[in-house]
């Protein structure tokens, strides 16, 4: 048989293959300087030989008490204690024991007082027996911290089309808006065609007269006319301003010599 694990459940019992821990109860008066032993599990050797077991727990030992050492039963057959600690126990599984599998009590004393100090197991020893009934379901226990958010999923490829459902029918027309406001000005259109000339209105009263126009530019110049008689002299005038002296006018020919004179007195 191979090495097995047991474990156990305080103050209920669970059934593995192997070497297991069926129920657990701890016993026994302490004095107030001792703690009692508890067991957490229990392992099965049984490819060694001598074929051995494993207790492993808390307090399971001491030096000091009146028995002077941890002792151990199974099935009320003492157990030769390998070796010991506070917190792990090895004994020796006698062959009468390996021999007739089944479910057997375990007892372990750790001896550290005048009262009786100890631990109560039941332990499968070979093959397991038959399943117990499922014990009833444990209390809902308290919601655990929201882990946080997985990375996100690739996409996934897109589906098929599916086929277009029927037209429902249609909904009552709904009341009317309100008036929107004015649209901006349109393009001013194309001129119309130019209608029938409309008949001639009577003439209406003569309006006042207007306001002198602005003079206009001049026409062209006429004809000349014909020479009108000519007028009487007008007085003289005032005279003018000598002018500038003119330019000295060129010498003129040399007259002829004059008579000769009379002598000097």
């Amino acid at each position: 048989m191979s090495r097995s694990n047991s474990y156990f459940r305080r103050r209920g019992f669970l059934i593995v293959p192997g070497a297991v821990v069926l129920a657990a109860v701890s016993f026994g008066v302490l004095k107030a300087s001792h703690a009692n032993p508890i067991i957490t599990s229990v392992n099965e050797f049984t490819a060694v030989s001598p074929a051995q077991l494993d207790i492993i727990g808390t307090g399971l030992a001491s030096t000091s008490g009146p028995c002077g050492r941890t002792t151990v039963s199974l099935g009320g057959t003492p157990l030769y204690v390998l070796s010991f600690t506070s917190t792990l126990v090895t004994v020796q599984i006698p062959s009468s024991i390996l021999n007739s599998p089944g479910t057997y009590r375990l007892l372990l004393d750790s001896c550290q007082s005048d009262d009786s100090s100890g631990a109560d197991f039941y332990v499968v020893i070979g093959a397991s027996g038959q399943s117990g009934a499922t014990g009833p379901t444990g209390a809902l226990g308290a919601t655990g911290a929201s882990g946080p958010n997985g990375a996100d999923g690739a996409t996934g490829a897109s589906g098929p089309i599916g086929a277009s459902g029927l037209a429902g029918t249609n909904g009552p027309t709904g009341p009317t808006g309100p008036v929107g406001p004015t649209g901006a000005a349109g393009a001013t259109g194309a001129q119309g065609l130019a209608g029938t000339a409309g008949p001639t209105g009577t003439t209406g009263p003569v309006g006042p007269t207007g306001a002198a126009g602005a003079t206009g530019a001049q026409g062209l110049a006429g004809a000349a006319g014909s020479t009108g008689p000519t007028g009487p002299v007008g007085p003289t005038g005032a005279a003018g301003a000598t002018g500038a002296q003119g330019l000295a006018g060129a010498a003129g020919a040399t007259g002829p010599t004059g008579p000769v004179g009379p002598p000097g007195a």
